[in-house]
């Protein structure tokens, strides 16, 4: 979560599993459709958990089901948890929820005169 903090961006967390169907699904029909890989790689901090790898991780996450989905602010404070599967439409829809984050070599300083 540190490097997260340094990035300024929103941060996804998916927990999967490798036993876990509906996980391959979502990687297949969700995560690889253009338009939410790009909302992802443009506008999130995106990190992938695991849960047989780190069940530890996973607890103090509070996961309850998988596939899990779980979106969080810039400060890292949690905004929503998601869990199961969904629809691509769903899944933008979601993470058109966060507020973007202007990158801070386009962000334009305003000076009082």
């Amino acid at each position: 979560m540190k490097q997260h903090k340094d990035t300024g961006r929103p941060l996804l967390n998916y927990v999967t599993a490798d036993y876990c169907g509906y996980c391959r699904k979502r990687e297949r029909d969700r995560w690889s459709n253009a338009r939410v890989a790009h909302r992802i790689q443009d506008g999130f901090f995106a990190f992938k958990v695991d849960a047989e790898k780190h069940e530890e991780l996973v607890t103090r996450l509070e996961v309850k089901g998988l596939p899990a989905t779980r979106l969080f602010d810039s400060e890292g404070q949690l905004i929503v948890t998601r869990s199961g599967n969904s629809q691509p439409s769903a899944v933008t829809g979601l993470l058109d929820s966060v507020p973007a984050v202007v990158p801070a070599s386009s962000a334009t300083v305003v000076t009082p005169k």
